[in-house]
């Protein structure tokens, strides 16, 4: 015990005020460390994989078996087209998501597009947009998550000026339907 107040004075004398508050600093911080922020990392690692499971099991996608016949595979996958909403519900269901979002939707275009063999309708839909890059994303990032047999393929960006928080965007995607035989 004397050797330890030994120390202690001697490291006082040496360091001064300044080094011991220092040294008081940095174990402030250790202990903060330990006492708040290594268990929020637990919790952290807890909410990402209950997210992923969240998300694994609301997008699933459709897992064909390798043992299954082509015939059932083919069966699986036009499945997955299979949607009870019309073309135009579809392009309504964009509307309202880049209209909650916040941007300003002008007129969209879609046509019909070759899908070749499959019993696939592909409609290529153009959309131009005007808004800022987040209010931008989230609708890209929305719109696919929630139409599932959206996909994007390409996205053309312009800004007016250069301190233009607003962006023009054209924005053209293709809607796969399940033809009706």
């Amino acid at each position: 015990m004397t050797a330890l107040l030994w120390l202690l004075r001697r490291m006082r004398a040496s360091l001064g005020w300044q080094g011991l508050a220092g040294i008081a600093l940095i174990a402030g911080c250790a202990m903060a460390w330990l006492l708040a922020l290594v268990p929020l990392d637990g919790k952290v690692a807890g909410l990402r994989r209950e997210a992923m499971a969240r998300h694994e099991s609301q997008y699933r996608p459709v897992r064909l078996a390798a043992r299954e016949d082509p015939a059932a595979q083919l069966r699986q996958f036009y499945a997955f087209f299979t949607r009870d909403d019309t073309l135009e519900g579809w392009l309504e269901r964009l509307y309202d998501i880049g209209n909650s979002g916040g941007l300003l939707l002008r007129q969209a275009e879609y046509q019909a597009a070759d899908a070749g063999s499959l019993k696939l309708s592909r409609y290529r839909i153009v959309v131009p947009v005007t808004g800022t890059y987040p209010q931008l994303k989230h609708f890209l990032a929305t719109a696919l998550a929630e139409i599932p047999i959206l996909s994007l393929d390409q996205v053309s960006l312009r800004k007016r000026k250069a301190g233009d928080p607003s962006v023009d965007a054209n924005l053209q995607f293709s809607l796969y339907l399940l033809q009706k035989s």
